[in-house]
């Protein structure tokens, strides 16, 4: 979710695919309730909510904030939006028991983008929450280092790749 479609949210949107997540849905502006039920339908793993750059609209991302936190879908959210929001909009998911990550604003000014923060913290909070799902128990009896999504992998060995070998394409077939 963002404020506006070509900016917070496709900012929000290259972070989270850069993490490897699959996104379902994203929202521009303030959310309605059939927006709500839109979120409900998909159920969602993890929701980001951006918007504002910093010191500016704060208006959006709150009223966002309480809309899903009172809907009672209860899935990790993080925070990439205006700093200024950062904790109310902590202290709203905190009063409504459901986790939430702050994280720098992906889009803190005009024509600056941010995303490696929240790009991290999807993978923070995917490999916190992949054992809650169903078949996955019992991962870190196999597991002793990070866990993050396939893509995020690729993304991160390709860096690494970058390193020692210089420019190079990657593909990544799924």
């Amino acid at each position: 979710h963002g404020l506006v479609y070509d900016m917070t949210v496709k900012a929000a949107h290259a972070a989270a695919l850069g993490a490897g997540a699959i996104v379902k849905l994203a929202t521009a502006g303030k959310l309605h309730d059939y927006d709500i039920d839109e979120i409900r339908d998909i159920a969602p793993n993890l929701i980001l909510i951006a918007g504002g750059t910093d010191y500016g609209e704060r208006e959006c991302a709150l009223h966002n904030a309480r809309l899903i936190a009172k809907s009672g879908i209860n899935v990790p959210v993080i925070y990439a939006g205006n700093v200024q929001n950062q904790k109310i909009i902590a202290q709203i998911f905190r009063e409504a028991n459901v986790p939430c990550y702050i994280v720098e604003n992906v889009y803190p000014k005009l024509d600056l983008l941010n995303i490696e923060p929240t790009r991290r913290k999807i993978h923070d909070v995917f490999e916190e929450h992949i054992i809650k799902a169903k078949g996955m128990e019992h991962v870190r009896d196999m597991v002793n280092g990070p866990i993050i999504p396939t893509p995020g992998a690729v993304m991160e060995a390709a860096k690494l790749l970058y390193e020692d070998i210089g420019d190079l394409v990657v593909i990544d077939i799924g």
